[in-house]
């Protein structure tokens, strides 16, 4: 709150708990003590409310929010409240809107805001917020009250030091945040939104050296995935469907039964009780979903003897890649899944287990230096023989064909 006129875009916080009388106020208050400017907003008009901020632009930290979401104006007050969390964003907005009603060196709504209350945020602003979910303390947990520091004098050496710290560089900030701009993975894996919100606390903390930078990003990381279980989403179905072929230790088919026991194991989702009856949800459920948000199916598969309807584990990896965080294994990452490069690499139907190593190609990494990266291809022999077995045998035309444009293909290049 010292530093945000430096930077681009400044994160919200979405300060919310399940119950009442969980902390909401009192993490208030302790905000109200440390920041820059703060203002308590609650118990105020809409107009008043829009007017003190497109004024003095303060810390806002309202309260019972939804007290100030009334009726038919919740569509215009979140659309107020998006305006300022980016300077982009409140610059189109000033124009448009408040260039009648304010000066235009003073109209803007870009600001820090907290957000404290019992329902959840309209999900344009949960979005571009910090989750923080607070539980009610236990009987015999003692927690000190935080009314006194309301005093100034309790925590002026500390407001002061962020206050001087803030102002010696400001020049340096700025350029740090401007730096962190570019950097589009800030926390490998998690949505567009919460990099954002997360690159300009991160940014900071770079910036502050000592343990921050580290205690920062693990903070950041465990909030998001905590996030992210509480959710019921397409998302985390993607993620569950992972975890699930994990357990099966990666195979390339999964019958529906099968990740459909897996789901139904998991009895803190939705999964378990999907319908209003109560009800696991079923194959059909699962394939809609699948359908409407990946293009994801279901198609007959074959192991061994038995042929049933199920998935195929290359189908998701690229959905993986683009909405789930890479998880850390031993030896390498999750994301690596076996073998799944070098199918994605060469052509024809050759199963990527009975490809063996016979050629090192040079390939260039993000650092422009040159490594060595060993690509796995076939015998050419073993090639041909495959492709003539399939477009001879096979029964359906489009594997004909491709098997016969791969022969061809490899009886040319090689």
């Amino acid at each position: 709150t010292y530093t945000y006129k430096a930077s681009y875009l400044t994160p919200y916080l979405n300060i919310s708990s399940p119950v009442e009388e969980s902390g909401k106020s009192t993490c208030m208050t302790i905000l109200r003590s440390f920041c820059a400017r703060p203002w308590w907003a609650a118990g105020v008009s809409p107009s008043t409310f829009k007017g003190k901020i497109a004024a003095d632009h303060p810390t806002v930290l309202l309260d019972n929010w939804h007290t100030l979401f009334r009726g038919t104006d919740k569509q215009q007050m979140t659309g107020f409240l998006l305006s300022g969390c980016d300077r982009a964003r409140d610059f189109a907005a000033r124009n448009q809107v408040y260039q009648s009603s304010f000066d235009t060196n003073d109209g803007h709504t870009f600001c820090p805001k907290a957000f404290a209350g019992l329902e959840p945020l309209p999900p344009t602003l949960a979005r571009r917020s910090i989750p923080i979910v607070l539980q009610r303390r236990k009987p015999q947990q003692v927690v000190k009250s935080a009314i006194h520091l309301l005093l100034p004098q309790n925590t002026r050496k500390f407001t002061s030091w962020m206050k001087d710290w803030a102002k010696k560089r400001l020049d340096q900030i700025a350029n740090n945040f401007e730096e962190y701009e570019s950097k589009t993975q800030t926390l490998p894996g998690f949505s567009p939104h919460q990099q954002e919100c997360s690159r300009v606390l991160i940014a900071l903390a770079d910036l502050v050296g000592g343990h921050w930078p580290e205690k920062a990003r693990a903070s950041l990381l465990e909030i998001f995935r905590e996030q992210q279980n509480r959710e019921t989403s397409v998302v985390q179905l993607l993620s569950d469907i992972r975890d699930a072929f994990a357990h099966h230790h990666n195979p390339e088919r999964l019958f529906t039964a099968e990740l459909l026991e897996y789901l139904h194991s998991l009895d803190h989702r939705t999964w378990y009780e999907w319908n209003n009856q109560g009800e696991p949800i079923t194959a059909q459920a699962l394939s809609r979903l699948l359908r409407k948000s990946f293009e994801i199916g279901p198609r007959t598969l074959r192991r061994k003897k038995e042929k049933l309807r199920g998935y195929q584990l290359s189908d998701f990896i690229e959905h993986w890649e683009r909405y789930l965080p890479v998880r850390q294994a031993k030896g390498g990452t999750e994301s690596d899944y076996p073998n799944h490069a070098a199918s994605q690499s060469l052509p024809g139907p050759i199963s990527p287990n009975k490809i063996s190593p016979c050629l090192n190609v040079p390939v260039q990494n993000s650092n422009l230096e040159i490594t060595t990266h060993k690509l796995k291809i076939p015998p050419v022999s073993q090639f041909k023989t495959t492709c003539e077995k399939i477009w001879t045998k096979s029964s359906s035309l489009l594997k004909q064909f491709a098997a016969k444009s791969a022969g061809l293909f490899a009886a040319t290049r090689f």
